[in-house]
């Protein structure tokens, strides 16, 4: 029932702005209360529909198992905190979900591209969940809450088992050069800013110092 859903939300953003601001907090923080509202109006409704759909929450704010990068000698032992873990009994699958607040959409692009992955949260994640999941296989989805009511809450990225592979190869070589103290060449740099405030901003200042390292003469030492 979203109604449930949305009251138990509605009523627990009441207790945090009472317990943050007290009993009559500021015009702003009443706006964005508000605001926070309509968001979490849409999610109850899309929440109480993945519920029907056979869902289960299982896990939230959970550090995971402990668990190894697989590969990496001498071991590393990966850390995090997985927002929601969920699960399908009538399906047997099982997803990771991660909350977004930010209005900006997310792309398949933004994680992973033809150029290699991006983004390492969730293939990570997918080892922090295996004592839940085991070895089978993992779903991973963004849950967008925008303030734009009309955008699609949950993005599921599309990854195939060799993708995580991949994954977990780049996390193997970022160890690998970390322990071995390799930190140069950086990685290329784009402009951050629109090209308008780029130049005001000095966007491109780093990316100067970058290119032509200053080095120490025998006085710096």
């Amino acid at each position: 029932d979203s109604n449930k859903i949305y009251d138990h939300l509605a009523s627990t953003l009441s207790e945090l702005i009472e317990l943050r601001f007290g009993d009559s907090p500021l015009p702003a923080v009443q706006m964005q209360a508000i605001s926070i509202q309509h968001r979490l109006r849409v999610f109850a409704e899309w929440q109480a529909d993945w519920v029907r759909q056979g869902w289960e929450i299982i896990r939230t704010e959970w550090p995971g198992g402990e668990a190894i990068l697989p590969g990496c000698d001498p071991k590393l032992t990966l850390d995090g905190r997985i927002d929601r873990l969920d699960y399908n009994s009538a399906t047997g699958q099982w997803m990771l979900l991660d909350y977004k607040a930010g209005d900006r959409a997310i792309e398949n692009s933004d994680i992973r591209n033809a150029d290699g992955w991006k983004d390492l949260q969730f293939p990570m994640y997918r080892h922090l969940a295996a004592e839940e999941t085991g070895d089978a296989p993992v779903g991973f989805t963004y849950l967008r809450l925008s303030k734009d009511l009309n955008k699609k809450i949950p993005f599921q990225l599309q990854v195939e088992r060799s993708d995580l592979e991949e994954a977990d190869t780049i996390a193997r070589t970022v160890v690998e050069n970390i322990r071995n103290d390799v930190f140069w060449p950086p990685a290329e740099l784009s402009n951050k800013y629109p090209g308008d405030y780029s130049w005001i901003l000095q966007d491109s200042a780093f990316r100067q110092v970058l290119a032509d390292p200053p080095s120490l003469t025998e006085g710096d030492a």
